[in-house]
């Protein structure tokens, strides 16, 4: 994979700012994270930030930078999850920038005729996900875990579901901790967003395997907004 990254210095520029990467984070299914430098080129403002580019990684290689789709008759398929990249920004850009949200929010997202993909710009949080906290073994007092972990949570679900989105992969993972130690939920690529009848929008229900999972999402029958799915995880 390490071949595909984007390298070390390369600039990404949207309509206002500049984007200069500067380390390869990590990676899912359908996206790669960088961390970046941000210049905005009005105002000159910069500020460390994490790119989030749509990259399949085993549907797609890299031409030089672009990103180029091996088997055309993979198309509908990629497209489909480029639609979803394109949602989760939407619904992060709407919910994290909510005062107090504890949303992670979704500053711009863009495409690059450059690199032939899209991305979407999320803050950079210093100090790791509850998951990293756990292993290290980090010992989480009542008080701490309530005031710092539970509270911040219940917000961002609230502020979630109040907006007929169910986020639906709740796990220690999703869950960054900002520069207060404040829970910050990420990662909306499985969520779903319902109208105001509580159907989903997306017809295709949404599973997961994960350990933190409602029971009722092993079957993928989340076809109806249910806020208690959330709030088990």
């Amino acid at each position: 994979i390490n071949t595909d990254v984007l390298p070390t210095g390369y600039v990404l520029q949207s309509d206002n700012t500049d984007y200069t990467i500067h380390k390869f984070l990590g990676h899912g299914l359908f996206g790669y994270a960088y961390s970046a430098l941000s210049q905005n080129r009005s105002t000159g403002e910069e500020k460390e930030v994490v790119l989030k580019e749509f990259y399949p990684y085993r549907y797609y290689t890299r031409d030089g930078v672009q990103a180029v789709l091996m088997d055309e008759d993979d198309y509908d398929f990629v497209q489909e999850q480029k639609d979803k990249f394109i949602e989760e920004a939407r619904i992060m850009q709407k919910l994290g920038n909510t005062d107090d949200s504890h949303i992670v929010p979704a500053f711009e997202f863009f495409e690059s005729e450059d690199t032939n993909t899209a991305y979407y710009v999320m803050p950079f949080y210093n100090d790791g996900s509850l998951k990293d906290s756990q292993e290290t073994g980090f010992n989480f007092s009542e008080e701490m875990a309530i005031n710092h972990i539970v509270k911040p949570l219940c917000k961002a679900l609230h502020i979630a579901h109040k907006a007929k989105v169910l986020h639906l992969d709740i796990k220690p993972e999703n869950i960054l901790l900002d520069e207060n130690g404040d829970a910050i939920l990420i990662d909306f690529g499985v969520a779903k967003q319902y109208d105001s009848e509580n159907n989903i929008i997306n017809p295709n229900g949404s599973k997961s395997s994960s350990m933190f999972a409602a029971p009722e999402l092993a079957h993928g029958n989340m076809v109806k907004f249910g806020s208690q799915t959330d709030i088990y995880g």
